[in-house]
């Protein structure tokens, strides 16, 4: 499996590591979940179709970086505890964010001296997501896309937060997964609670 096999390989063999237990498959099971709405209007959890190879890698690479050296054997109880798939999302885009910004305002252009990591959290939780908590698509237009320059926009899509769709040979945005919506709106609740009023 795609978690199992980079371990196979001749980069990460001589670590010894490698997955017991079932470990694998567990982090792939949460991986698959994602939030249903029932016949009655509750959300639960179920089963998606796929795992999304971006969130595959952000969470194995978070439960690479945060096990102990010493540790050989990767258990569920070593998932259970390195391996949670908010958190791992929560920093990754974060991490995003600080990454786009930067990068923009590295740039000599008058449009880079405006963004903030606040202006472009913001527009991705007001413009993305939708009141309901589902995805949004945004159209791109010449420099902007829903008011946020173009510049920022491709920096989050190379990071791949964001994917395009093209729609009748038009450029349209939307998050790359719906799994990304609560670990964004409680990055974002963490984030406005520390800004000075």
């Amino acid at each position: 499996s795609a978690v199992k096999q980079p371990l196979e390989t001749k980069r990460f063999k001589n670590t010894g590591r490698r997955f017991v237990d079932g470990a694998a498959q567990t982090l792939v099971d949460r991986l698959m979940l994602i939030k249903v709405k029932t016949a009655t209007g509750e959300k639960v959890e179920a089963p998606g179709e796929f795992v999304d190879p971006v969130q595959l890698q952000v969470v194995c690479q978070t439960l690479w970086e945060k096990l102990p050296p010493e540790k050989t054997e990767i258990t569920k109880a070593d998932i259970e505890k390195y391996a949670n798939v908010e958190e791992a999302l929560l920093d990754f885009y974060e991490s995003c964010i600080r990454k786009a910004v930067a990068a923009v305002n590295r740039l000599d252009v008058p449009e880079a001296k405006q963004i903030s990591e606040g202006l472009v959290r913001g527009w991705i939780e007001q413009k993305l997501i939708t009141r309901e908590g589902k995805r949004n698509m945004v159209f791109r237009e010449r420099d902007e896309t829903a008011g946020l320059s173009n510049l920022v926009i491709d920096e989050l899509e190379n990071s791949h937060l964001i994917r395009v769709e093209m729609r009748g040979g038009e450029p349209w945005y939307e998050l790359s997964h719906d799994r990304f919506i609560p670990p964004i709106r409680e990055s974002n609740r963490r984030f406005l609670l520390k800004q000075p009023y």
